[in-house]
């Protein structure tokens, strides 16, 4: 469709238009959303947590799971970046770890990229775990065609959990950039949603192919899911049932300047505190931001 735009004045009063509709068209001039809080370094690698690569609220508060691709291990993280107690996973259970998220029912559920694969650690005596392959999960053959040429660095990234129904959220990082919908005890693949431009999924700081997800968080208070891109220095925050997204910028300032945030793997939510925590992997210098939400 071709569309023809014309200034019927070069007035100030024209121009202000012809400005107005400029930041409309191109969602270029987005307000400032986000307050710097507080930043705490988190890279340790004394402890194995030198590759920080995914959060999730624990059952404590104030406490948060993380993982780090570089070691087998499940972290507990508090919010203000202090590394406590550490599980230790057997290597072909914990290697290559990208994302993880809690279940109401105690268990944490563990992601690991390369093999496509999802480990239920379980809180019993010993510690159960249990290794699901989502390339051989119920439904995946209907949407297999979407992944043929997809890089073997370019899959799983995120997870989350509906607590109210136990669903499952999966998003592949990108080529192509998709959300998994599965069934709660993991053993179907429910629905699959390309992560598309027109649903909302566009930045500025990333060209179509490059817009990646790195993170994903569930936010029972709007009941809405929040991906993060690295690569899009930005959060979408996407309704289900609609499927739009709205993005925020993860611009904020510091000594006065406009400043974005790196490398952003991991994220947090709490919609009810105007409270948004990030996790970066910017090496030396990978940190958990607090952000209130204006």
């Amino acid at each position: 469709m071709k569309i023809e735009m014309k200034v019927a004045s070069s007035t100030p009063l024209g121009l202000f238009a012809f400005g107005l509709f400029m930041c409309v068209a191109v969602s270029s001039c987005q307000a400032e959303t986000l307050k710097l809080l507080d930043s705490f370094e988190v890279r340790n690698k004394h402890k194995g947590y030198s590759e920080p690569s995914g959060l999730s609220p624990s059952s404590v508060e104030g406490l948060f799971w993380t993982v780090s691709d570089a070691d087998a291990k499940l972290h507990l993280l508090t919010s203000n970046g202090e590394l406590k107690n550490a599980f230790h996973l057997p290597e072909a259970l914990g290697a290559d770890l990208e994302a993880v998220a809690s279940r109401p029912d105690g268990s944490v559920l563990l992601v690991q990229e390369r093999d496509w694969a999802i480990t239920v650690l379980k809180p019993t005596t010993p510690i159960s775990l249990e290794r699901t392959l989502i390339r051989r999960m119920h439904g995946f053959a209907r949407y297999a065609h979407l992944f043929g040429a997809n890089p073997s660095n370019k899959g799983p990234e995120g997870i989350t959990v509906d607590p109210e129904t136990g669903t499952v959220f999966l998003a592949i990082e990108g080529e192509p950039r998709v959300l998994m919908t599965l069934a709660p005890d993991l053993n179907e693949i429910v629905n699959v949603t390309v992560l598309s431009k027109d649903k909302g999924f566009a930045s500025p700081k990333a060209k179509d192919r490059e817009l990646d997800i790195s993170g994903l968080a569930w936010s029972p208070f709007s009941n809405t899911l929040w991906m993060l891109s690295d690569t899009g220095k930005c959060v979408f925050m996407f309704d289900p049932k609609t499927n739009k997204a709205e993005r925020i910028d993860l611009k904020f300032r510091k000594s006065g300047e406009k400043t974005w945030v790196k490398n952003a793997e991991g994220i947090v939510v709490d919609e009810e505190a105007h409270r948004l925590f990030i996790l970066t992997d910017d090496g030396k210098d990978a940190r958990l931001f607090v952000f209130e939400r204006l």
